[in-house]
């Protein structure tokens, strides 16, 4: 029996809108371009504004290499939130992403002992002393690419290399249109791209500044256009650099280039994700991004975590077992029987568990003092408590589903962690 997807030409094309998916802007853009980007504008009633339609769908961020995806969208049947309990996560990915943060610092501090090591043999094979200059920026090197900070010439440089489960992070993801502008300044409409991108808190703040300008964002509108300059040395610079800028409607491609826009312009334009609501809109963005279709579940992310562990044991000696992360994650290491058989490591996280125990007995029974925080002074949170908070923010976030617009999201989800395609400065 043949099913119906569609009923009208409208709707089939939105299914067929659903279908495939785009490129994110940064594989889009070239370097030392000059373009004019156009978003899907929506009318907010609540607040008589214009906004841009995006859709933000909760999840963990993954190491594709050691996963075989970058992100994992969680649903709300992946949360039980019961009333007056402590959310929890029920894909089993909590434990493992507080596993993954410290072996993600094992693999720092191993790769720093092996840069060691090799610099020492190198000095006594020459009969020289270590040359401690390029040791130090080989170890700033190796911190940068995990851990990220700023460089020797005070650029901020983001982490290459991720932990293999993040805790919870939020995608803010929005369809446009790419054209390119030729060195005329005419518009290259011929060859225009749809593309997907994940907003930071940054883009974002850059997107409402010009939505409240009425220079540059007419009421009603169903697109906005914005100024966007690819210019550096590389991608990386090029991105840190860009900025979105408003573009009044007098400088417009409808108003500078109306020919062009009439003959190609308006229909490319009207091709960015549409609906007849903010919900149709907001499903039709998260399908055109790849990342959120959710290709892998939880169960394949542990599995390959766990081929990982075991092929990689090496790592494990160089946990620092009296980080404050690895106390709070003995247990998940014990409950996870990844090291089992490596009895001198096992035993270390045996010790400090035991030693938590005791210490929690203490607590319960009034001999220890909590810690109280700087800023309030009432009871610092234990990292447990925070990331109930990350999980309670996140469940909220998937029950109320992914239609959002960048007003709100800006508006309500405060200091909520947001993942992005301009983190490593290649957008």
């Amino acid at each position: 029996m043949a099913s119906i997807t569609a009923n009208s030409l409208r709707s089939g094309k939105r299914a067929k809108d659903a279908q495939g998916s785009d490129p994110h802007l940064s594989k889009v853009v070239e370097l030392n371009s000059k373009y004019r980007l156009f978003f899907r504008a929506v009318y907010n009633p609540e607040e008589d504004l214009t906004d841009i339609a995006a859709a933000v769908v909760p999840g963990r961020s993954c190491n594709f290499e050691i996963c075989g995806t970058g992100f994992v969208p969680y649903t709300k049947e992946m949360y039980e939130l019961v009333e007056g309990d402590a959310p929890d996560d029920l894909t089993g990915l909590k434990s493992w992403a507080r596993i993954a943060r410290v072996l993600h610092d094992a693999q720092c501090t191993r790769e720093k002992k092996n840069a060691e090591a090799e610099a020492r043999r190198t000095a006594e094979e020459l009969q020289q002393p270590i040359d401690q200059v390029s040791l130090s920026k080989a170890l700033d090197g190796i911190e940068l690419k995990y851990h990220g900070g700023k460089a020797a010439d005070g650029t901020n440089v983001m982490p290459s290399i991720s932990p293999a489960i993040s805790g919870m992070q939020h995608k803010v993801s929005t369809q446009l249109l790419v054209v390119k502008l030729l060195p005329s300044g005419a518009p290259d409409w011929k060859n225009a791209k749809y593309a997907v991108l994940e907003l930071s808190k940054t883009r974002i703040t850059e997107l409402i500044t010009i939505l409240d300008d009425p220079n540059y964002c007419e009421p009603g509108c169903d697109w906005v256009e914005v100024g966007y300059d690819y210019i550096g040395a590389d991608k990386p610079s090029a991105g840190r650099a860009a900025k979105f800028s408003g573009i009044a409607k007098s400088l417009s491609l409808s108003e500078t280039f109306k020919t062009e826009w009439e003959q190609i312009g308006k229909a490319k334009v009207a091709g960015i994700a549409n609906g007849n609501s903010l919900d149709e809109i907001a499903e039709i963005m998260r399908s055109r991004n790849r990342n959120l279709k959710g290709g892998k579940g939880p169960n394949d992310i542990i599995s390959a975590y766990k081929t990982w562990c075991a092929k990689n044991a090496a790592v494990f000696a160089a946990i620092d077992f009296e980080a404050d992360n690895v106390a709070y994650t003995a247990k998940d290491f014990l409950d996870a029987h990844i090291v089992d058989s490596i009895p001198s490591v096992k035993a270390k996280f045996e010790e400090i568990v035991k030693a938590q125990e005791s210490k929690r007995a203490e607590k319960e029974a009034g001999k220890v003092t909590p810690t109280l925080d700087d800023a309030t002074n009432a009871p610092a949170k234990t990292p447990e408590e925070i990331e109930l908070d990350e999980i309670a923010q996140s469940a909220k976030i998937a029950d109320a589903g992914v239609a959002q617009t960048l007003a709100n999201v800006n508006k309500t989800m405060g200091d909520v962690e947001l993942t992005s395609d301009d983190d490593l400065g290649d957008l």
